[in-house]
């Protein structure tokens, strides 16, 4: 099995990473890291709610639901970039 990646599967990593630097919410990750199983609430902000907005921001992006097809309001990525 060869696990290199092509260079279009590179620039898709690299687009992805940068993606995430620029947009993940940072406030909460100091937390986040020290967090244990089955902890459901950060000080300052209900859990249930910061996912949410997580989820709809990469959603109006287009880095949800990679796997969905688009008539399933998905954005069909290939196997290879989900």
């Amino acid at each position: 099995m060869n696990f290199d990646d092509t260079p279009q599967e590179a620039a898709f990593r690299a687009e992805a990473r940068q993606w995430i630097g620029a947009n993940a919410p940072k406030e909460f990750e100091a937390e986040l890291s020290k967090s244990s199983l089955g902890r459901i609430r950060l000080q300052k902000a209900e859990i249930v709610d910061v996912g949410k907005a997580w989820q709809k921001k990469k959603a109006e992006a287009g880095w949800a639901c990679l796997h969905w097809r688009r008539n399933m309001a998905g954005v069909a990525r290939r196997r290879s970039r989900r």
